[in-house]
């Protein structure tokens, strides 16, 4: 199956309207060849039909797991690190106009 993505030069009937800027930000056209198994397992997995949408949804979700996979090899990896403290000090204060000791 081969999936169209439009990209190129911003046009007034495709991309995005920026609320603030007034700018239209333009889409990317990109061609793909994908395996039909692949892609209805995809499907099936993510529960999308447009292939645009679970595209942009598998793309999410591999920089998610990345950056995560990114995140867990970072573990314990700074031996200055304390914990910090699980208790609120004595002298802490809920209310400000509550003097202290009371």
């Amino acid at each position: 199956m081969r999936l169209r993505i439009p990209r190129g030069r911003p046009r007034k009937e495709k991309g995005l309207e920026c609320a603030e800027t007034r700018c239209t930000m333009p889409a990317m056209e990109l061609r793909l060849q994908l395996d039909e198994k692949d892609l209805a397992a995809a499907r099936a997995y993510a529960g999308i039909d447009d292939p645009v949408r679970l595209l942009q949804y598998v793309l999410r979700s591999y920089v998610h797991a990345r950056a995560s996979a990114e995140l867990r090899g970072l573990a314990g990896s700074d031996p200055t690190a304390e914990a910090p403290p699980r208790r609120r000090p004595p002298d802490f204060l809920n209310d400000p106009d509550q003097p202290k000791g009371t």
